[in-house]
C-alpha cells in the first residue's frame, strides 16, 4: 500500500520577522534568485508605504502579503494569527463555541464538510456539501477559512444568520442558528442484533483513540462477532489519531500512511504497532461524502490490508 498524505502548511503569526533563513536544499543560484525577489518585495513595500495616497497600516500590509503568498499554494495552506491559532487548538482539543460544522474551502467557496451530530447546525438541517455564500448579510465568497471561522464562532447563546447554496436548490437557503458550546462525543457504540458491534467515530481528535479502545473492549466483553465502524460525516482531524485508530485493526508492521516532503526529514512512514481486535472477526467501514481526511486514511488502510469492506458513498476527497 502506498498513500501520500499532502500535508497542509500552517504558518503561525510571529509579530516581528528579524531574519530570512534559507534551508540547505537551496543551491547558490536559488539563493541569489530568492535574495533578488526579496529585494523586489522590499522595494514594493517601501514604495507603497511612502507614496500611497493615504497612510497605510504596516501590520495589515504585511499580513496581506503573508495571506497572498500562501493562497498561491492551495486551498488548505493558510496563515494563522494568534486568535485563529487558538481556535484551531480548541478544535483539536475538542471543545469550542460555534455552530457545530466542519468546513473547507473549494473554489473560493466555504464548503461544509459535515455537521457534527447533535449540534445546532445538525439540528437545523445543514448538510455536507452546502456552500456558505453569506454570513450576516455579507458575502462569504472569497473568505479564507480563518476569516470564515472567526465570523461563525461566537459566545454561547448568540445568533448568526448564514446563506446556503445547496445542490439541487435554485434559491438561497437562509438559516439563523444559535451558537452553543460544541463538545462532540468522540466515539460511541452499541450492540446490534446478531451480535454485531456498532462503533461511530465523530472525529479524530487527540483523545478519540483512547475512547475507541474503551468501546472496543466493551464490545469484546459483550461477545461481538462482527464490527461496523461508522465514519460517515467524520471530517477527519489529527493524523496521529488516524494512525492510532487504524493501529487497532492492523497487524504489527503494516504500513498505514506515509508523508513526503521536499526534504528527507519531512518523509515519514507510519506502521501498525499492535493489533487489539481479533482479525477473524469481520469488519465493515461505512463512509459518505462527509468522510474526509483522517477518515479516508483509516478506511483506505483497512481496505488495502484486506481488513475490512468499505460501504457507502464516494468520500469527500
Amino acid at each position: 500500500m502506498k498513500k501520500l498524505l499532502k500535508a497542509s502548511l500552517i504558518i503561525l503569526f510571529i509579530s516581528t520577522v528579524s531574519s530570512f533563513v534559507l534551508s540547505p536544499i537551496h543551491s547558490k543560484e536559488n539563493i541569489a534568485d530568492v535574495e533578488s525577489k526579496m529585494r523586489l518585495f522590499s522595494d514594493i513595500f517601501v514604495l507603497v508605504t511612502e507614496n500611497y495616497v493615504e497612510e497605510v497600516d504596516l501590520d495589515a500590509l504585511m499580513k496581506g502579503a503573508y495571506h497572498g503568498m500562501l493562497a498561491e499554494l492551495d486551498a488548505y495552506s493558510t496563515f494563522l494569527e494568534p486568535e485563529a491559532s487558538e481556535l484551531l487548538k480548541s478544535d483539536a482539543e475538542g471543545e469550542f463555541g460555534g455552530l457545530g460544522i466542519r468546513i473547507t474551502s473549494e473554489d473560493k467557496l466555504i464548503t461544509v464538510v459535515t455537521p457534527l451530530p447533535d449540534t445546532p447546525a445538525f439540528r437545523m438541517g445543514i448538510l455536507p456539501g452546502d456552500k456558505i455564500v453569506k454570513i450576516e448579510d455579507e458575502s462569504a465568497v472569497g473568505l479564507s477559512l480563518n476569516e470564515a471561522v472567526q465570523k461563525l464562532r461566537g459566545p454561547k447563546g448568540t445568533e448568526v444568520t448564514i446563506g446556503i447554496s445547496r445542490e439541487g436548490e435554485d434559491d438561497l437557503i437562509e438559516f439563523t442558528i444559535t451558537r452553543d458550546i460544541i463538545v462532540p462525543q468522540k466515539v460511541f457504540s452499541d450492540m446490534l442484533e446478531g451480535k454485531i458491534g456498532y462503533l461511530r467515530m465523530v472525529e479524530f481528535s487527540d483523545d478519540a483513540p483512547s475512547a475507541l479502545e474503551k468501546e472496543l473492549t466493551n464490545l469484546k466483553e459483550e461477545g461481538a462477532e462482527g464490527i461496523i465502524l461508522d465514519l460517515r460525516n467524520n471530517p477527519g482531524g489529527l493524523l496521529n489519531s488516524a494512525v492510532s485508530t487504524a493501529n487497532f485493526f492492523l497487524p504489527k508492521g503494516s504500513l498505514i500512511v506515509y508523508t513526503e516532503g521536499r526534504r528527507l526529514d519531512q518523509n515519514r512512514k507510519y506502521y501498525g504497532r499492535k493489533e487489539t481486535w481479533d482479525p477473524e472477526i469481520p469488519l465493515v467501514i461505512l463512509v459518505n461524502r462527509g468522510s474526509a481526511s483522517s477518515s479516508e486514511i483509516v478506511a483506505e488502510a483497512l481496505k488495502d490490508h484486506k481488513k475490512g469492506i468499505i460501504l457507502g458513498e464516494t468520500t469527500f476527497g
